[in-house]
């Protein structure tokens, strides 16, 4: 399994391809520098969460589509253990 970063990386260029769009048309939609963004792509750099909103915003899908598992990220199942001493 990829880790987090490589998976989020992954989308990011996988998403900006299928939306037909170069680094630096990404980078100017979102504010953020061409370079950044093949860091990013690249794997280099961890996007905050705030800058993954903006590239999320400028390819047109929510940030959750940066997650290996979107369906999963939205509606996620938490287990809660609790114990407790008497």
């Amino acid at each position: 399994m990829e880790s987090l970063s490589k998976e989020i990386s992954r989308k990011i260029k996988m998403l900006r391809l299928s939306k037909g769009l170069n680094q630096q048309t990404l980078a100017q939609r979102s504010g953020l520098a061409r370079s950044y963004i093949t860091l990013l792509e690249n794997g280099k750099k961890m996007a905050a969460v705030s800058t993954l909103a903006l590239i999320a915003d400028a390819l047109g899908v929510g940030v959750g589509e940066f997650f290996e598992d979107a369906e999963s990220f939205l509606s996620p199942k938490i287990a809660v253990s609790r114990h407790l001493e008497v």
